[in-house]
């Protein structure tokens, strides 16, 4: 490494910098390294070229230079003007690797992981390695000084060392680690590298998961790409395949490819986007190609394919034309017969092939009698969110061919880790519930937007992609059940699983009974057992819930179909006291066998319901109709109010679960909004938002009471269709913060009492 530091005078055209410059044996310069170029360095500007290591291994001498010449080639040059250099240092550095006893750094054991450093070009004779284990979040974890082991047989020259030091870290549970190393009483920078511990998670033998690979078998050989790719969710792999005609050996490495991932259950897609250098001149080795360009004459991609299809249709059954992002076919002339052709041509050795083709999502999807195309693959720059894809992809129904999509997680450099793993299962989760037939992370080796490293080592993305595509591959929704707590949540089932996905905005604790053999999985594959909570002579889990979605194993299927399938037949109440109304409401037995049991629905203290408790028998699959009668206190609110129904029954065994719902106190015809705040003057102002939904004229009188102030009253005359504002103001209002405010509406001529609460706040 080289450093010192620079200054400039009176510069215009000229610039400063310096170089280090490698020669081998025979003093011919191999390698020129420069440092940053300056002109208006007006102060000592600290410059370094460096740390650096010689690509080539002939270089045996280095050599400094100094610079002080014109910035262009055959620009203008400076007649006057100064360059200064001071303090220059020339060092040697050590030379420290770092690699594991895995060729991708991802495990399935615990105690596997072994880290090796190698140290060459270091004075101390007893160096000391520090290793250092972090999480995901860069919490330091674990630390240890290792001493190195020497790797010479005898002292070498100089005092200079050379060994290596081994350390197995303490991995305290499944996930994304980081390990970083630095020697002991040195300077120079730590290098890290990463690895991942992936929870075992069952795997279907078929999926909906898959990568695209555009590099082909870089950064990852293709041998090291096999022991990796089942145990990351992938199910599919688009692969670049078009090879020059002569280049036998890449066909033989690619069908042995094909081979191997078959046996592992993993459908490779033949991808021909880039052609070889003979179809490329043709048509003036432009950079950018796009491949409807080169597949409208036969006589001209016929040549260059053959011996690709020749090789590999006994092993390659999917074809893609061009890589993800090529969408060149979209609104492509007579694309129905062009790709019919194609595909014909593609059917002359022996194997109908199924063929597809980028389509951006924007665009009208294309129609088709009998379409030659099997699949399209849905791509949107940028790319679609969970909420846009259900207006963007075609509905299920619509077409024989296969909707895939490619999904392009969020870019590092604009967006936090929580936000990028939340934003790629979000997706996922939305495209399984729009019944995507593949998707497709374009490029899991992209520094940007991608799921490992670029030196082929896991990125913290991956884990929260495995943890998914493991846990919803092969699966079927059944939909979603109402939680305490209002979080969101999607079941699915697959086999004898079945899994919740569970999510909300805001942190909270569900407590709920969803099955007997329960076990929480975070999106870094960190699994735990719920806290049990005992209720009476049964218990529920404690499920802690947040932004980042969790899954849940070992949910009760038939229990979640029970709740699912339980309703009242209306969900709302006329908002009238002291009268007797009636619902209705209705559940399945999801079981199959029969059951019986008892029913208990627990409503408002302020509501009077008979026969909240009641027994019952039910065959297999057959559905129970039940009244329940009410009637509602003065002091009833209005608005949604909420209702646990309780069951108990036998089964195999005996079940206790709750199901939450909803009915609202109102028939919707007018509502009311209220809202607080403080003004400027420090009153109290609460807003009164009385809504008519309807064609006819009413009038309320409107009373707001507070425990510390005397009731206010308004009234409101012949109000038609439309919201009408009433403003209530309370003098030192923040003596009042957190106080309940019960606001009480009365029909005049009427018969509905409206009550609502609110608690003021600023």
């Amino acid at each position: 490494m080289l450093s010192g530091y620079i200054k400039t005078e009176q510069l215009t055209h000229d610039v400063a910098f310096a170089s280090i410059l490698f020669y081998d044996k025979n003093h011919k310069l191999v390698e020129t390294h420069e440092s940053k170029h300056y002109r208006e360095a007006t102060r000592w500007t600290r410059f370094r070229i460096g740390p650096l290591t010689p690509a080539s291994d002939d270089v045996r001498s280095t050599t400094i230079a100094l610079h002080l010449k014109p910035a262009e080639a055959d620009g203008e040059a400076d007649l006057s003007g100064a360059a200064m250099f001071d303090d220059l240092s020339l060092g040697q550095l050590p030379r420290v690797s770092l690699e594991t006893n895995s060729p991708h750094n991802v495990y399935s054991n615990l105690y596997e992981p072994e880290v090796m450093c190698r140290v060459s070009g270091i004075s101390d004779p007893n160096p000391l390695v520090q290793f250092q284990l972090l999480d995901v979040d860069g919490k330091l974890l674990l630390e240890e000084e290792v001493p190195m082991k020497s790797g010479a047989s005898r002292p070498q020259a100089g005092g200079v060392f050379s060994g290596s030091a081994n350390w197995k870290p303490i991995i305290p549970d499944y996930g994304f680690y980081r390990v970083r190393v630095s020697i002991s009483g040195h300077t120079n920078e730590p290098i890290s590298t990463t690895i991942a511990l992936l929870q075992w998670l069952p795997r279907e033998k078929s999926g909906e998961f898959g990568w695209t690979l555009p590099s082909g078998d870089n950064p990852l050989p293709l041998k090291t790409l096999l022991s990796f790719l089942s145990e990351v969710g992938i199910h599919w792999v688009k692969f670049p395949v078009w090879y020059g005609d002569d280049d036998h050996g890449r066909a033989d490495q690619l069908a042995w490819f094909a081979e191997r991932l078959s046996s592992d259950d993993i459908k490779m897609i033949g991808m021909l986007d880039t052609p070889p250098a003979e179809v490329r001149q043709l048509f003036g080795n432009k950079e950018e190609l796009p491949v409807a360009s080169i597949f409208v004459e036969p006589e001209l991609w016929q040549p260059a394919v053959d011996p690709v299809m020749t090789r590999l249709s006994l092993k390659v059954r999917w074809w893609q034309l061009g890589a993800d992002n090529d969408t060149s076919f979209v609104n492509f002339p007579n694309l129905e017969e062009t790709l019919g052709e194609i595909r014909q041509g593609f059917n002359r050795f022996g194997q109908q092939i199924n063929l597809g083709i980028p389509w951006r999502s924007i665009d009208e999807t294309p129609t088709a009698q009998s379409p030659p195309w099997s699949f399209l693959s849905y791509v949107a720059k940028p790319a679609l969110t969970a909420n846009e894809m259900s207006a963007y992809l075609p509905s299920p129904n619509a077409s024989r061919a296969k909707r895939w999509l490619v999904l392009e997680p969020l870019a590092k450099s604009e967006y936090s880790l929580e936000t990028r793993a939340r934003d790629l299962v979000a997706r996922m989760l939305a495209a399984k519930m729009e019944r995507v037939d593949g998707m497709f992370v374009p490029d899991p080796f992209d520094p940007e937007h991608g799921l490992m490293n670029q030196d082929g080592t896991p990125g913290k993305m991956l884990l929260p992609w495995r943890t998914t595509a493991m846990m919803l591959a092969g699966a079927k929704s059944l939909g979603s059940i109402t939680m305490p707590n209002g979080s969101s949540n999607q079941i699915f089932t697959k086999g004898d699983q079945t899994v919740m996905v569970l999510w909300n905005d805001e942190p909270t604790n569900e407590v709920i009974y969803l099955g007997s053999d329960v076990w929480i999985v975070d999106v870094w594959g960190r699994k735990k057992r719920p806290r049990e909570v005992p209720a009476e002579d049964f218990v529920r889990q404690e499920i802690k819930v947040g932004r980042m979605p969790v899954f849940v194993t070992g949910v009760d299927p038939a229990i979640a179909r029970w709740r699912m399938a339980f309703h009242f037949e209306q969900d709302r109440i006329a908002s009238v006291f002291g009268q007797e109304q009636a619902i209705y409401y209705r559940y399945t037995n999801a079981f199959d066998q029969g059951v019986g049991g008892m029913i208990e629905l627990h409503t408002p203290d302020v509501w009077q319901a008979a026969s909240q408790s009641t027994h019952f028998k039910l065959s297999a699959n057959e559905v129970l109709r039940r009244r329940m009668d009410l009637t509602l206190e003065p002091n009833a609110n209005a608005g949604p109010q909420d209702i646990r129904i309780d069951f108990q029954l036998t089964a195999v065994r005996t079940y206790k679960f709750s199901i939450y719902r909803t009915l609202h106190v109102g028939l919707g015809d007018i509502l009311v909004e209220l809202t607080t705040r403080l003004d400027e003057h420090g009153n109290l102002v609460v807003e009164q938002r009385l809504i008519n939904n309807t064609d006819r004229f009413v009038s309320f009188n409107c009373m707001l009471s507070t425990q510390k102030r005397r009731r206010e009253r308004r009234q409101v005359f012949n109000r038609g269709r439309g919201a009408t504002t009433i403003v209530f103001a309370f003098p030192n209002g923040e003596e009042l913060l957190g106080d309940t405010l019960w606001l009480r509406v009365e029909e005049i001529d009427g018969s509905r009492i409206l009550n609502h609460q609110v608690i003021a706040s600023p």
